[in-house]
């Protein structure tokens, strides 16, 4: 009697949610909904692919939400296969990682999803449709402002954020839009307050605010240069004016194809107008701080210094307006002299042959690939070098771009970065590593996020968003096909930013601290 009572009560849920044409079910009313959240912190886990047997594919938004209003599934028990960067879901008997449900309009199921990176994801902060499932479902208002597509954004590259007059200033590159393929490609910025108790807390959202384009509302240009093609800024930071005003600074590059840089500058923003203007030009040589870097703001000895990272902080000037934007004034961290001419550089090392690491101007700042060619030259030995990265399986590490930090819980500096040809992902791996000194040596590093045949580049840890006792921090990165190889881009994530964060107190960070 029980069995066939409940059969009543499902039947009469089924037919007040679907209406039945001609023998088969129309779209429900209320979708049936699945929530995805981590097993370990209870948390929604965005970017979660859900697909049934026939390749129909959600999503998960920032909420961890999916809404399933397919008609086809009406009533029936369906199969989910799961699939999700860093994470996973128990596999059956047969090897298929998923779930069976029984769709019913109105019901709303929660599962809970093994983290298999160290780093958690917390939310997509750029583009479209960053809550879609979640209004589909009718769980939140169109006009949730962590809803809305801000600026018109849909897709939007690399970051570069730095505090300027109380308040945190970001920087992207190239930034998509819904009413054209082609978009923004001079460095669109947005400003939010700094996060605190009384203010917000970026676990949940940043409340960024984009300048825009009063007559489109789109993303506006805020360091657009002279020239065809492209403007990419990089080494974002402030400094002071001879009269000890604070000014937001920034290098650019003009770029024609295939990605040629032909000039390069030096710019200043303007308080008034919201846009960066040139103060200064330069040919295409590669001069000042690296493309791409990030900015590591110290005083040392009386004197503030710039540090600009590349991951690792080999080249610096002093923080004002006008050595920042004199070539000249840059230092580099190297053990390379230069001699009478191009081509005649030398290792430089004392009389008990110990390379001599200094910080020389109108020389070049040490990286992987000036080391290794001089390993190469057998001039230099890894083991006296400032960089030796290597996994606790004990493989080299190349790396891509990141950022360094001092951190008051580890007590340590901290580098986050990414790998370059690394697995399973080309350009999608990313590691921390730490070390007394922030300029070495760089030894053991423990991978903390991981994608599957995906980007995720050009990541940079926010410092200003870490918890009061450095134990939580937070990092940020394009998650996109490019250099991928993956032919199918995730909808409404790809090129887009990513937030993800990283408890320092995780054991198997501590565990994996030392390798052999």
């Amino acid at each position: 009697m029980r069995i066939v009572i409940k059969r009543l009560q499902l039947a009469l849920l089924l037919l007040s949610s679907w209406v039945v044409v001609n023998g088969q079910p129309t779209r429900p009313e209320k979708p049936f909904v699945i929530q995805v959240v981590d097993e370990a912190t209870n948390r929604p886990v965005p970017l979660v692919e859900i697909s049934t047997v026939h390749q129909v594919t959600h999503i998960t938004d920032n909420h961890g939400i999916t809404a399933w209003n397919e008609p086809e599934l009406a009533g029936e028990e369906v199969f989910f296969q799961v699939k999700s960067h860093g994470y996973e879901i128990q596999a059956d008997g047969f090897g298929f990682k998923g779930r069976k449900e029984k769709v019913v309009s109105g019901v709303r199921v929660q599962w809970k999803l093994k983290r298999t990176q160290i780093a958690e994801r917390l939310y997509r902060i750029t583009g479209a449709g960053r809550l879609a499932e979640s209004q589909s479902a009718g769980l939140i208002s169109a006009d949730d402002p962590n809803a809305i597509t801000r600026a018109r954004v849909i897709g939007q590259d690399s970051v570069q954020m730095t505090p300027y007059k109380n308040e945190l200033h970001w920087l992207w590159g190239d930034t998509s839009r819904l009413s054209y393929p082609l978009g923004n490609f001079h460095s669109p910025s947005a400003r939010s307050s700094i996060p605190g108790p009384e203010r917000w807390n970026p676990e949940s959202s940043i409340p960024i605010r984009y300048f825009t384009d009063k007559t489109t509302g789109f993303a506006a240009e805020t360091c657009r240069m002279k020239g065809d093609g492209p403007t990419w800024a990089s080494a974002m930071t402030t400094v002071r004016d001879s009269d000890g005003n604070e000014k937001l600074v920034c290098w650019y590059a003009k770029i024609k194809p295939p990605l040629e840089t032909y000039q390069r500058g030096v710019a200043v923003w303007n308080d008034q107008k919201n846009l960066f203007e040139s103060l200064v030009t330069f040919g295409p040589e590669p001069i000042g701080p690296p493309d791409g870097s990030h900015d590591l703001k110290l005083s040392e000895n009386g004197q503030e210094w710039i540090y600009f990272a590349d991951p690792f902080p080999y080249c610096r000037v002093k923080a004002t307006l006008a050595d920042y934007s004199d070539p000249e004034k840059y230092e580099y961290w190297t053990c390379v002299k230069s001699g009478p001419k191009p081509g005649t550089e030398a290792i430089d090392r004392d009389m008990a042959g110990k390379l001599q690491f200094q910080w020389r101007r109108k020389s070049k700042a040490w990286d992987q690939k000036t080391q290794q060619e001089w390993i190469g030259k057998k001039q230099i030995q890894i083991e006296e070098c400032p960089i030796q990265l290597k996994s606790k399986t004990g493989e080299s590490i190349t790396t891509a771009r990141g950022t360094v930090s001092w951190n008051k819980y580890r007590k340590k500096w901290l580098m986050v970065f990414g790998q370059i040809y690394g697995k399973p992902s080309l350009l999608g791996e990313i590691w921390i590593a730490e070390s007394e000194d922030k300029l070495g040596p760089w030894k053991n590093a423990i991978k903390i996020l991981t994608h599957d045949k995906y980007s995720f580049y050009n990541v940079a840890h926010h410092a200003e968003l870490d918890s009061g006792d450095g134990r939580t921090i937070y990092l940020e990165g394009t998650y996109t096909t490019l250099f991928s190889g993956n032919e199918h881009p995730t909808p409404r994530y790809d090129y887009n930013q990513m937030l993800y964060r990283l408890d320092l107190s995780d054991p198997r960070l501590t565990e994996n601290a030392t390798h052999k």
